[in-house]
């Protein structure tokens, strides 16, 4: 890890005059291109990364059943040699870059110590050798913690983000030839399972941070025309608005044509139960192992269309072949409103 002292770029920057600083965050290089961050770029994912810690602690209590505590400490835009200065000789990456309206590099990256705790406890043991098996559950694990992070990015930005190609990979720090340079680093501190000063680091291409801080499409938009209309801009005609009738039934409107629909195929499946796991049960997991649902013997089973709940029934057997006789149905009207 990096003992304190300023890279070139950072000494460079300083004679310059170009760096703010600031409490809990690393001195920040004013922008100096379009695509570079601002200080206030960097407060303003600071605001959005801040809420993920708490996400990414509660994701990973949940994978490895044990304590995890974490906060967002430095928050930077720096070169590439400056991120690669602060690891260790050997990492593990975790790859989850960003797809939809915001697209991008993004990762992930462990110590060999941190990555091995988490894998271990995913599988049921102690600290483990990083073989094929771990990497596949730090994976796993990717898999998750991405899938929270987005859906909470979302959420918080109004667009539509999407993590793909989740991969874990133990790579020398001189092998990581997939981050992007300049990169934006997140480090959140903090403790997991009684280990302390725990690091793990979130990297994003500049242009991913900044799509993250950026406006919706749909907001950009309004403005502009917010801003035609009273900055003297195009003229506007303002025409009465006409609203739906509130008292209009849903029956008249959306299945007066449910005719149309009569032979279209769809997808039918009967679910016997439910149930959860945590990803270290599912990894142990072998021939003749035995999963108990969520129902009890003899409880009536689901019957779906379109993993729509439309009626419940019993097995039987026909002719050597499962079926299901329907002991309870909904009514027509709430089948066709669960399957649209």
């Amino acid at each position: 890890m990096s003992d304190g002292s300023l890279s070139q770029d950072e000494i460079d920057a300083l004679l310059s005059g170009g760096f703010d600083s600031g409490i809990g965050s690393e001195v920040q290089p004013k922008a100096t291109s379009q695509n570079d961050l601002s200080g206030k770029d960097i407060e303003s994912l600071r605001g959005l990364l801040t809420k993920n810690s708490s996400n990414l602690s509660e994701v990973l209590r949940g994978l490895i059943s044990e304590p995890v505590s974490l906060k967002l400490g430095t928050l930077a835009s720096n070169s590439k040699q400056s991120l690669t200065d602060q690891l260790t000789e050997e990492v593990v990456v975790i790859s989850a870059n960003f797809s939809g309206d915001v697209n991008g590099t993004h990762k992930y990256i462990l110590s060999v110590e941190v990555a091995s705790l988490i894998a271990g406890k995913m599988m049921g043991l102690d600290n483990v050798d990083l073989d094929d098996s771990a990497l596949s559950a730090l994976e796993e694990a990717g898999n998750v913690i991405a899938g929270s992070s987005v859906t909470l990015l979302s959420n918080e930005t109004g667009k539509s983000i999407n993590a793909y190609s989740v991969s874990a990979t133990k790579n020398p720090k001189s092998g990581l030839t997939e981050i992007p340079d300049p990169v934006v680093r997140a480090i959140y501190q903090g403790s997991i399972n009684g280990l302390e000063d725990v690091n793990i680091i979130e990297v994003f291409s500049n242009d991913v941070a900044k799509g993250l801080i950026s406006a919706p499409a749909q907001q950009q938009q309004s403005q502009q025309q917010d801003s035609n209309f009273f900055g003297g801009g195009p003229s506007m005609a303002a025409n009465s608005v006409q609203f739906p009738n509130l008292n209009e039934t849903r029956d008249s409107k959306e299945y007066g044509n449910i005719g149309l629909l009569m032979d279209v195929f769809m997808e039918m499946t009967v679910e016997l139960g439910r149930t959860k796991k945590l990803i270290k049960d599912i990894l142990s997991m072998g021939e003749g192992t035995i999963i108990e649902l969520d129902k009890l013997a003899g409880e009536p089973v689901d019957i779906l269309v379109n993993h729509k709940l439309i009626a419940k029934g019993e097995v039987v057997v026909i002719d050597e072949n499962f079926g299901v006789r329907v002991t309870e149905i909904i009514s027509p009207m709430e089948r066709v409103s669960n399957m649209v």
